[in-house]
């Protein structure tokens, strides 16, 4: 278990807001998740595992590209807002290799965009990143969430076609700069949810975004039947990377 087990100390971090007084949520203030602060828990959590004698590998806490102020540079395009908050957080004495959450087409015109403008998009947000962080992690990056909703039955309007969506993750799969520099790539969600009503009104879009037959997924005890076109294609191409090592 301390072996094999990686703890993420915080999911998204970046997005916590301030808090004005009477508990008032404060949406223009990020200073609860300022990397400052998530230093100085990730400190704590560190601390309180070595005293319990774990020795599990403890990243950074992850991030999803909203951090609204920088310590130390404007925010020049939307690539730079993760690397900044990192470079913040190094800079100011954390620890632990980065843990990011990748997305750029989703809740923005995703539709409209082409599979080439998509990849184009996590290729150059993992670049940036790998401009601000310390030599030491920029071989190994966590992507702990990555990925797109598809557009079913105009359930998700800014989701992408099921055969572009597909076409999008194998080209995902086999880039040589994510083998370069991303040590392993999280998709959001396994399995699509049911187009139940509650599932769309709590969620929406993210229902969608599961790589497997939700039908298939529930109804039959043999999951592995499940596993057809673009999952297939993920699971194959990392077993055969794990038989090369």
């Amino acid at each position: 278990m301390n072996r094999n087990v990686i703890i993420e100390p915080f999911s998204e971090f970046d997005s916590l807001p301030g808090i004005q007084s009477g508990n008032v949520v404060d949406m223009t203030s990020y200073i609860y998740g300022s990397p400052l602060r998530g230093k100085n828990l990730h400190d704590k959590m560190e601390t309180a595992f070595r005293a319990a004698s774990f020795s599990n590998e403890i990243t950074a806490p992850s991030i999803v590209n909203v951090y609204h102020g920088s310590l130390s540079a404007q925010v020049l395009t939307k690539y730079d807002t993760l690397g900044l908050w990192l470079k913040d957080y190094y800079a100011a004495g954390g620890r632990g290799r980065p843990s990011v959450h990748v997305y750029y087409g989703y809740g923005m015109g995703a539709k409209n965009q082409s599979v080439a403008a998509l990849k184009n998009d996590l290729i150059s947000g993992i670049e940036t990143v790998v401009k601000y962080i310390p030599a030491q992690y920029r071989q190994n990056i966590i992507v702990g969430e990555a990925g797109f909703p598809e557009e079913a039955n105009g359930a998700c309007d800014d989701g992408i076609t099921a055969e572009n969506r597909e076409s999008l993750y194998k080209s995902l799969i086999q880039d040589t700069t994510l083998n370069r520099y991303v040590d392993a790539v999280l998709f959001w969600r396994l399995a699509k949810l049911n187009a139940r009503a509650a599932d769309g009104d709590f969620l929406g879009c993210s229902s969608q975004f599961g790589i497997m037959s939700p039908e298939k997924f529930n109804s039959s005890p043999d999951y592995w039947s499940t596993f057809e076109g673009t999952p297939l294609k993920i699971f194959e191409t990392l077993f055969f990377r794990w038989k090369q090592h």
